[in-house]
């Protein structure tokens, strides 16, 4: 809840070390995030675990999760995410990809779509490793 407060949103990382944003924060902030990522990670791992499992998450954890808007599936929602700034920018650059960089900085749409394209390459090329959603 504090999180959220703080945040304004339910979306914590997994691994925030990945995060630039995290590595300005002090030692005790970033200690703390790591924690806390690792504990959602967990919490994920525990509600999908099958019903009858001694590590099952209790339902009413998963209700209270559910009104805080924890995000049960953030692969996805980026992901969803990302597909919607596509289509807005698509539809403002008369159908022009969005670039990698823009004005020397790594432009994220730009990333997302180069990473898609390179799974979507390795998945039809029969290539282990290749995420596709």
């Amino acid at each position: 809840a504090e999180y959220k407060q703080q945040h304004g949103h339910c979306h914590v990382m997994r691994n925030p070390k990945r995060n630039k944003s995290v590595t300005r924060k002090k030692n005790s902030e970033k200690v703390n995030l790591q924690s806390l990522g690792t504990w959602v990670g967990q919490v994920r791992v525990d509600a999908r675990r099958p019903v009858g499992h001694p590590e099952r998450l209790e339902p009413y954890k998963i209700v209270a999760l559910d009104r805080l808007g924890f995000d049960w599936e953030p692969r996805e929602n980026y992901w969803m995410d990302m597909l919607e700034q596509l289509k807005i920018y698509l539809e403002k650059s008369g159908g022009r990809m969005p670039p990698r960089f823009i004005n020397n900085q790594k432009f994220a749409l730009g990333q997302w779509c180069d990473t898609q394209s390179d799974n979507y390459r390795k998945f039809n090329g029969g290539k282990k490793g290749a995420y596709i959603t």
